[in-house]
Order: structure tokens, then C-alpha cells, then sequence
């Protein structure tokens, strides 16, 4: 009797167990899939404005020319980003690693003081290299950008640092529709004022005005609106050695704040400080740059993210076949990002001088020759360039998610020594390209060298991995996914072919007839490459658009 009364015991306890159990899983997982939701929407609203603030940049481009570029992004853009810099770079990773400092007011005064001494830097001696510009309001251009700067410094940047310590998914997807909808309305603003006063720096600063205004007001209201939670208010004990632990993450933070301010704005600075380029020549780089940037963001920038999240779900085995799965899959990722880039850099560079006279018009093409117009030279040379990048996105998120967690301290440290050298390596470059030489050309070049040794980098850190890790030493290592040679074939006719075709539109001067013939062969042509790739790597394209691993041999 005894024993059935505690067998019946047991079953009611695994009765009542059960259901919480069942009460907590769902719960987890509805939460998952809420935070998924709000990242692939906060996902889709970055690239739809980036789209939309593309199409707005090509009027304001096609309308003022290559100056209003040229100031509006090496000029004010480097104002903005140095004014912010200790906020964003600096307090904000410390902040997020002790959460007790988002009380403090102090940083927020610091921050301020920060902006208003760069916008006085630049009011000062800045001015000089903008005078080539011919813009008679300079000085108050940077007073305003320096007004936006320091409200974005302060109460945007509390607020940033609230939706990351205390919101939920609604409030990090907030932060995305507030760099897009800031973006938005920089572009908007920047072309509406331009346009109705005739003040081309007057409409470029009030844009930047505008992103800091309409960013703090969308991330106030996901602050308000998002459910908020409670962070311990238990303050650590002060001691001596927290004390020195403090100063030694200050140092840390400055120093990587420092690194990633040269790998980003270094060009930027660079532009100002360099007397050996026409602000022309900066404007046709900008322009350049920021056309080969939306390859990036469209085509590589998903392919990366999709290895981020093959690479993170396996990290935590130890078995050689999931590694080994999510190595063959990132080897997939970069053979795609590989068929985009050599379609772009063999076929891309013909079609530029009709690209650049239907969409930004003749005042961007002064050359006798509209491919020997300088922004034509540029573009051309970014788009041969994009091999790199595609070699480096894909290989480097596989390492740093699922390798460099793996590796012993002493190659951490290799690897951050490599690392330094090769940025190190890229600031001097582009400071000799710009500041001694006076070459665009030779600044793309860096930064392809620069992405290359990157790969290069990652690569080892991963054949290392493989090579000495005890889980994964019997893993054989798959042969690089490279495109099929039918495919480079195809791509090479098109290529030929199209450049003829392309100097006989030109030629004519872009009539009907001309524009219909070109365009009825790329689309025919098009349709011809992409049957012929499928055909070759319809499997691999399969497995990667729906972001499921192969089975690795082992």
C-alpha cells in the first residue's frame, strides 16, 4: 500500500512538473521568435531606407555636383564623426560592460564639451580648405552640424544607451527604424532646403541637423512604448583594484575606439588635411565609393549575416561534422559572393559611362570621353575591387564566430598583433595615396590590399583551427568552392561584347534606338548567365538562400 502511495506521489509530482515545464517553453520560445521577427524586420527597414536614401543622394549628386558631395561627406560627415566619437565609441562600451555608469551624468557633460570644442576646431581652422568651395556659409554650416552633433551626444545617446540596457526586442528594433528614418530625412531635408534657398551648405547642415533631431525622436518614442525592464541596482564594491580594473577598460575602450575611428573616417580626415586633391576629386570618390557601397550592403551583407547564423548555432559542439558543415556552407556563401563580384568586375565597368550619363547626367562626365571622366576611372576600379570583399565577408564571420572562441590565448594574441599591423598598415597607406601622392586610384587599391591580407588572415586562423584542435584535427579539409569555368566563359563574352555596344550607344548619343538595343541585350544576356549558373552552382545558390548547411565528409 506504501508503494503504490509513492508511486502515486511520484506520478502527481511529474503531473504538476510537467506543465510548467510545458508553461516555460513556450514562453522562451514565443520569445525567440519575437526578438527574430524584430530583427529581420529592424533588417528589411535598414536596407528599404538605404534604397530610398540612395535614390535621394542621386538627385542632390545629380543636381549640385561633385563640391556639395564632397562637403557634405568628407567635410561635415567628419565633424559629425568626431564629435560623436567618445559617445559612441568610447562611453558606450564602457556603459554597456558596467551599467551602473548610465546613472552618472558626468560622461553626458564630458560628451558635450567634446562636441562643442570640435565644432570650434573646424570653425577655425577648417575653414581655409573649404574656401576652394566657394560656400559662403561654411562657419555656419559647422555651427549647426555642431549644434546636431552635441544634442545627439547627450539625450540621443542616453536614450540609445536605455533601449540597450533596459528595452526588449521592440526597443532594439526602434534603434534600426531610427537610423533609417534619420537617414531619411538628412536626404530629404538636405535637397528641400538646397532647393529652395539656393544655399547648397545651408541644405547639406540643416540634412545633419535633421538626422539628430528625427533619431532622438524615434528612439524616445521605442523607449516609451517598449516594455522596460529592471537592471540590479546593487553598486560594485570600490576597491583598489576595481578602481585600476576601471582605468583599464577606459584605456581598452579609447584604444579600440581609436583603431576603429582610422579604419572608418581615416580617408575622411585624410581628404581635409590633404592640399593634393581638388575637391572635384573628392567628390568623384565619394560618389565612387558610395555606389560600390550598396553592392555591400545588398549582395555581401546578407551572405555574412547568413554565416553569422549558421557558425553561432554550431559553435557550442564538439563534433568535426558540425563544423565541419558550417565551414562547407560558409565556402558555399563565398562562392556566391565570388558570382557576384566577377559578374560586377568584368561586366560592370563597360556599362559605366551610360550609367553615369543616364543617372547623374553630363556635369559628372567633363572629359572628352565619358570613360575617361575621372568618376567613370573611380567607379570603374571599385567595381574591379569587389573580388576582395567577397573573399573577406564570408571567411571572416566564420572566423571570429566559430573559430577565434576556440583558439589558445597565446594565437588571440597573434592574432590581434596581425590585426594592428594590418590597420596600421592601412592608415599609413591612405595617407601616403592622399596626403603625399594625390591618387584616388591608389587609395581603392589599399583598401582592396587591405581586405585581402584580411582573408588572408582569417583563413589561416581557420586552417590552424582545424589543424591542431583535437575535435576537429581528422576533419579533411574541402577544396575551395571556385565559379564554374562555363560561367567565367559566359561572363566574358558578355563582357566583350558589351563594351563594343557601349561605345556605339555613346557614340550616338544615347538615342531611343541605341538605349533599347543595349538594354534588350543585357536583359537577354542576363537571363543567359543566370541559366548557366544555376545550371553550375543551382544547388549550392539553393542551399544558401535558405540558409541550410551541407554534410560535411569527415
Amino acid at each position: 500500500m506504501g508503494k503504490r502511495e509513492t508511486n502515486g506521489d511520484k506520478r502527481q509530482r511529474k503531473r504538476s512538473n510537467t506543465p510548467a515545464m510545458e508553461q516555460t517553453r513556450p514562453v522562451s520560445c514565443a520569445g525567440a521568435v519575437a526578438a527574430s521577427t524584430s530583427v529581420r524586420a529592424a533588417l528589411s527597414w535598414s536596407l528599404t531606407s538605404k534604397l530610398l536614401c540612395f535614390g535621394l543622394r542621386t538627385l542632390i549628386a545629380r543636381r549640385y555636383g561633385p563640391a556639395v558631395v564632397a562637403f557634405s561627406d568628407a567635410y561635415l560627415g567628419l565633424l559629425f564623426a568626431i564629435a560623436l566619437w567618445p559617445a559612441r565609441e568610447v562611453v558606450r562600451r564602457v556603459v554597456l560592460q558596467r551599467p551602473h555608469l548610465a546613472q552618472r551624468q558626468h560622461w553626458l557633460w564630458c560628451n558635450i564639451l567634446w562636441c562643442i570644442g570640435t565644432a570650434f576646431v573646424f570653425i577655425r581652422y577648417i575653414n581655409w580648405s573649404v574656401s576652394m568651395l566657394s560656400f559662403r556659409r561654411s562657419k555656419v554650416a559647422y555651427i549647426i552640424v555642431g549644434i546636431g552633433a552635441t544634442l545627439d551626444a547627450s539625450l540621443g545617446e542616453w536614450l540609445h544607451l536605455q533601449c540597450l540596457l533596459h528595452g526588449d526586442s521592440a526597443a532594439l528594433a526602434g534603434r534600426a527604424q531610427a537610423d533609417g528614418l534619420a537617414a531619411l530625412a538628412q536626404n530629404i531635408v538636405a535637397l528641400w532646403i538646397a532647393q529652395k534657398t539656393g544655399d547648397d551648405a545651408l541644405g547639406m547642415s540643416l540634412g545633419w541637423f535633421a538626422q539628430s533631431l528625427v533619431g532622438i525622436a524615434v528612439l524616445a518614442r521605442a523607449w516609451r512604448r517598449c516594455t522596460k525592464r529592471r537592471l540590479p541596482t546593487e553598486k560594485p564594491k570600490r576597491s583598489q583594484k576595481a578602481g585600476s580594473s576601471s582605468w583599464r577598460l577606459w584605456a581598452h575602450a579609447a584604444l579600440q575606439a581609436v583603431f576603429k575611428f582610422f579604419a572608418s573616417d581615416a580617408e575622411n580626415l585624410f581628404f581635409v588635411l590633404s592640399n593634393r586633391l581638388s575637391i572635384e576629386e573628392v567628390g568623384a570618390y565619394k560618389l565612387a565609393g558610395n555606389l560600390a557601397s550598396l553592392v555591400l550592403r545588398y549582395f555581401f551583407l546578407p551572405l555574412e549575416e547568413s554565416v553569422y547564423i549558421v557558425a553561432a548555432r554550431l559553435q557550442e559542439t564538439e563534433s568535426r561534422a558540425s563544423f565541419g558543415e558550417a565551414f562547407v556552407f560558409t565556402l558555399e556563401a563565398r562562392l556566391c559572393a565570388v558570382l557576384i563580384a566577377s559578374l560586377l568586375a568584368c561586366v560592370g565597368p563597360t556599362y559605366v559611362p551610360v550609367f553615369l550619363q543616364v543617372v547623374y547626367g553630363k556635369r559628372w562626365v567633363l572629359a572628352a570621353s565619358p570613360k575617361d571622366a575621372l568618376v567613370a576611372q573611380l567607379l570603374t576600379w571599385y567595381l574591379r575591387s569587389l573580388i576582395a570583399p567577397a573573399l573577406l565577408g564570408t571567411i571572416e564571420a566564420f572566423a571570429t564566430t566559430a573559430i577565434l572562441p576556440r583558439l589558445p590565448s597565446r594565437i588571440l594574441v597573434l592574432h590581434a598583433s596581425v590585426s594592428a599591423f594590418i590597420s596600421m598598415g592601412f592608415v599609413m597607406g591612405a595617407r601616403w595615396a592622399v596626403v603625399v601622392v594625390g591618387s584616388p586610384l591608389l587609395l581603392i587599391a589599399n583598401n582592396a590590399v587591405t581586405m585581402l591580407l584580411r582573408a588572408e588572415l582569417a583563413a589561416a586562423m581557420i586552417r590552424y583551427a582545424f589543424r591542431t584542435d583535437r575535435h576537429l584535427h581528422n576533419f579533411r579539409m574541402p577544396s575551395a568552392f571556385w565559379p564554374a569555368t562555363n560561367v567565367l566563359l559566359v561572363t566574358a563574352v558578355w563582357a566583350m561584347v558589351s563594351h563594343y555596344m557601349v561605345s556605339w550607344v555613346v557614340a550616338r548619343g544615347l538615342d531611343v534606338l541605341a538605349m533599347t538595343t543595349l538594354i534588350g541585350w543585357t536583359l537577354v544576356t542576363s537571363l543567359i548567365w543566370a541559366s548557366v549558373a544555376w545550371r553550375a552552382h543551382g544547388s549550392v545558390i539553393k542551399r544558401v538562400l535558405w540558409s541550410r548547411p551541407h554534410s560535411a565528409h569527415t
